[in-house]
């Protein structure tokens, strides 16, 4: 785990261990308690709060013609390869989260605690360093030369930090945990990249393998929608569309891109998180990107349900087609153990897969009622506007 879920987990640990709440086991160290104590501060809780601010994002951005913002906001979510995640160990959800949070700090002009946030991001999974560094220059390129100075002075503390984590570590601030991973040796030169190929493109885009598009399917019809509406030129200037084109092909140069034993590109999460915040209200306005919006959220819910209930993440890195080679497959076993009820009251996986399915359809319902009748005034998030429109 990343520097921040680590500390995270560890007070957290270090607590329950002193009140008696936890049992450290034979290795005094990882068990089964540590590890859902992690996978719900690093995986369930920053997914919730996505969910959360992509819901009233969707709520605040416009008039919804054609779609609920509660199904827009949970449906793509949860049939993502976002949702498969919540609840495992892994920095990639707390950095989305944090990145999440430092945009809409950004939309919303306050810049030292954007960089603050995006720091904080970086610290959790460290190619995130692209947005940043991409809002401090757009901003220095602009000769905002104030909000520049404000983001790089906010992301000072993370570089401390980060310093002091590498010291403690490696005994090299300059060092990095990556410099000694294990079994790794293509990591040793330039951390492992290098120039990016057609089969990385290819993977992390459209393929059944790893490819973004296919295990968070809405964002296909949203992205295309987001970029044929009316005065939409420019999108490389975007804070979030130029971003994360350049971390895409920054995964692309990974000597390791398909990243390991994982279902869908989980490397790619932060962007995920990012696009669909961006692109998703333009689904909203649009018929035809409102109709390729159920099959393919249908789509992409039956698959993360099948993932989660069976293998969970752990797709092995050798099956090109986990889909249909390991998922369905399976599908009817409901084998998969790593869920709260069955770890508290030693309930069946198949009574718990049921369970959640029962609750998140009732969850679904009462949101999509609310926003059928009206519910509370939604609140109203600030928007990017480019300064040179």
């Amino acid at each position: 785990p990343s520097p921040p879920s680590t500390w995270g987990a560890t007070w957290f640990w270090w607590a329950a261990d002193r009140l008696g709440l936890v049992d450290r086991g034979k290795d005094a160290t990882l068990n089964g308690r540590l590890l859902r104590l992690g996978g719900f501060l690093c995986g369930s809780l920053p997914f919730a709060i996505i969910v959360t601010l992509l819901w009233r994002r969707l709520s605040a951005s416009r008039i919804a013609r054609y779609l609920s913002p509660a199904l827009l906001a949970m449906l793509p979510l949860f049939g993502s390869f976002v949702f498969v995640f919540s609840g495992s160990w892994f920095g990639h959800l707390p950095g989305a989260a944090l990145l999440l949070i430092a945009l809409i700090a950004l939309e919303d002009g306050k810049h030292m605690l954007c960089g603050a946030l995006s720091g904080a991001a970086v610290l959790c999974e460290y190619p995130l360093v692209v947005f940043p560094l991409f809002w401090i220059a757009a901003s220095a390129l602009q000769a905002r030369w104030r909000e520049a100075l404000h983001l790089a002075m906010g992301a000072l503390p993370a570089i401390v930090l980060l310093m002091v984590y590498n010291i403690a570590l490696t005994g090299d601030p300059l060092s990095i945990g990556y410099d000694h991973t294990a079994g790794f040796g293509f990591m040793r030169t330039a951390y492992g990249f290098g120039l990016p190929g057609v089969d990385a493109l290819f993977g992390l885009t459209l393929s059944d393998y790893r490819g973004l598009f296919f295990y968070m399917p809405v964002l296909l019809p949203a992205l295309i929608a987001l970029v044929r509406l009316p005065g939409r030129g420019r999108l490389w200037k975007d804070p979030v569309i130029g971003p994360a084109m350049l971390f895409f092909l920054l995964v692309c140069c990974y000597g390791m891109w398909w990243g390991g034993w994982t279902y869908g590109p989980r490397h790619l999460t932060a962007v995920a998180v990012l696009l669909a915040y961006k692109c998703f209200p333009a689904l909203l306005d649009v018929r035809w990107a409102a109709w390729a919006f159920w099959p393919t959220a249908v789509f992409g819910l039956l698959c993360a349900l099948a993932a989660k209930s069976t293998i969970w993440f752990s797709c092995p890195d050798t099956e090109r087609h986990p889909l249909t080679a390991i998922i369905l497959p399976t599908l009817g076993n409901f084998h998969s153990w790593m869920q709260w009820p069955y770890y508290l009251f030693n309930t069946p996986p198949a009574v718990c897969t049921y369970s959640f399915l029962l609750l998140f359809g009732s969850a679904v319902f009462a949101l999509w009622f609310r926003d059928r009748t009206g519910g509370s005034e939604p609140l109203q998030l600030p928007t990017y506007r480019d300064p040179e429109a």
